[in-house]
């Protein structure tokens, strides 16, 4: 159904151009506006042109515009994605490096993120709020728990946290197995950045015990193959510094 306006916080990031691309990969565009929101014209005017060139590329039927007032870019918004990365991939970085050198267990750096990516977050949902309160608020942003936690606690919009793991999970054991990715269903209990994978399914039928026998052989550290052969699960690759041996 077109006739729908999605907001994008972070909209200047270089990943910005891939969010076009998936919707052109799915069904019938839901969105006739897509307003990318940056902290800097400077930032996100490149961006937004190119994605409006992407997006036209692909034949897609959405007007692509470009903000730096999260006030504005929300008037009229079903739905606001946050993907903001304060600090970009060198903050990021800088953050795993500290925490490896201090010894603390973390995923993603996630305290010191969670301090970047908090405030404004927040700021942002509260002007989101005032402005579109029936505005679906999708996070994308890490430490998405936490950020997910703060959105809830402080507004009364919907807050939907998602990660793309289990999509990059499904590729992995795929290429492990040697079938296509559409032919694999994962099992997965958790939450977040913390579970475990207790089934794997190639055309219906489990292949958990080929898959580990598998990770095993190979070694697969993203997958820690330590842990999987006592438990006989799969810990997801975010959980990999969380669990170890003796």
């Amino acid at each position: 159904m077109i006739g729908h306006r999605i907001v994008i916080l972070g909209g200047s990031s270089p990943h910005t151009p891939a969010f076009f691309a998936a919707l052109a990969s799915g069904a019938d565009p839901i969105f006739d506006e897509i307003v990318l929101v940056g902290r800097r014209a400077d930032s996100v005017e490149p961006v937004g042109l190119f994605c409006r060139s992407v997006a036209q590329d692909l034949d897609l039927p959405t007007r692509v515009t470009w903000e730096t007032d999260v006030a504005r870019a929300a008037e009229g918004a079903d739905c606001v994605l946050n993907m903001i990365r304060v600090g970009g991939v060198e903050a990021e970085v800088r953050d795993r490096r500290n925490l490896a050198l201090s010894g603390i267990v973390a995923h993603a750096a996630g305290y010191p993120e969670a301090m970047r990516h908090i405030p404004p977050t927040l700021d942002a949902a509260q002007k989101i709020e005032v402005i579109a309160p029936e505005a679906v608020f999708v996070n994308f942003a890490n430490p998405v728990s936490l950020l997910c936690e703060a959105v809830a606690m402080t507004s009364s919009l919907t807050c939907i946290g998602i990660c793309h793991h289990a999509f990059a999970m499904q590729r992995d054991f795929a290429s492990v197995l040697g079938v296509q990715a559409e032919q694999v269903q994962v099992e997965y209990y958790g939450f977040n950045h913390l579970g475990w994978v207790t089934n794997v399914r190639v055309d219906g039928h489990s292949q958990m015990e080929r898959l580990l026998s598998a990770l095993v052989e190979q070694r697969n550290k993203q997958y820690n193959y330590q842990v999987i052969e006592p438990f006989g699960l799969i810990p997801i690759a975010h959980a990999f510094s969380l669990y170890r041996q003796g």
